[in-house]
C-alpha cells in the first residue's frame, strides 16, 4: 500500500486516486504528476543495493544528532514529508511552521529547521502553481554536514532541486529515526527516497 491507512484516513484520498486524476507535464527537465492533490517530481524507477546502503549509512550518521525528540515534534516532522509528498501543499506549509516552532536552535536541529524552511518555501510556490524549485533559501556551509548530497559546484545542474531533495531526504531520515508512530508510512516511502538518490548516483560516485 503506497499511502498509510492513517494518512489516507486523515486526508481522504488514496495514491491510486491521485494518480488517476493526474496528468504528466515537463518542467525544467523534470517530469511531474500534476493535479490538485499529487505533485511530485518523478525519477527513474528502482534503486540498487549500493543506493540502499548509502541511505542506511546516512540515516545512521544522523542518529546521534537526533535523540530524545518529543513524540509530538517527531510526528510533525513526518507529517511534513507526507503532506509534501502527496501534494497537500497548504497542509505542508502549516506542518512546517508547526514543526519549526517546536525545534530548538542548536546543532543539527538548525539544519533540520532549514530543511523545513526549504520545503515550506517550495510548498508555498507550488500552492501558487509556480513549478520551479525555490532558490530563496539554501543550506549554509555549517549545515551541509547534515545533508546527504554534497556536490562540487560544477556538477550541480539544478541548485533549487538539489536543495529541495536534500531537505526532503533529511526530513524523511529524521522521521525514520524519531517517530515510531509513523514507522509504517516511512517504510512505504523508502523507495521514493531511493529513486531520488538514484538520480545522483553518478555524481556521488555510488557504483
Amino acid at each position: 500500500m503506497f499511502m498509510s491507512e492513517k494518512f489516507q484516513g486523515t486526508y481522504g484520498i488514496s495514491d491510486e486516486q491521485a494518480t488517476n486524476r493526474g496528468t504528466t507535464i515537463q518542467h525544467s527537465n523534470r517530469s511531474f504528476v500534476c493535479n490538485p492533490f499529487h505533485l511530485i517530481h518523478q525519477k527513474n524507477e528502482g534503486g540498487s543495493d549500493t543506493t540502499e546502503r548509502f541511505l542506511t549509512e546516512y540515516i545512521n550518521r544522523l542518529r546521534p544528532h537526533f535523540t530524545g525528540v518529543p513524540a509530538v515534534t517527531a510526528h510533525e516532522i513526518a507529517s511534513v514529508f507526507l503532506a509534501f509528498k502527496f501534494g497537500l501543499y497548504r497542509t505542508a506549509i502549516h506542518e512546517c511552521t508547526q514543526a519549526i516552532s517546536l525545534i530548538p536552535d542548536s546543532g543539527a536541529d538548525v539544519a533540520l529547521k532549514k530543511a523545513l524552511s526549504i520545503v515550506r518555501a517550495n510548498a508555498q510556490d507550488l500552492e501558487n502553481a509556480q513549478f520551479t524549485a525555490d532558490l530563496s533559501i539554501a543550506f549554509s556551509e555549517d549545515e551541509r554536514p547534515y545533508v546527504p548530497i554534497i556536490l562540487p559546484r560544477d556538477q550541480i545542474e539544478d541548485p533549487g532541486t538539489l536543495e529541495l531533495d536534500n531537505a526532503l531526504i533529511l526530513i524523511y531520515s529524521v522521521a525514520v529515526l524519531t517517530s515510531p508512530d509513523d514507522e509504517e508510512a516511512m517504510a512505504e516511502h523508502r523507495k521514493f527516497i531511493i529513486r531520488m538518490l538514484t538520480g545522483y548516483k553518478k555524481a556521488l560516485g555510488i557504483s
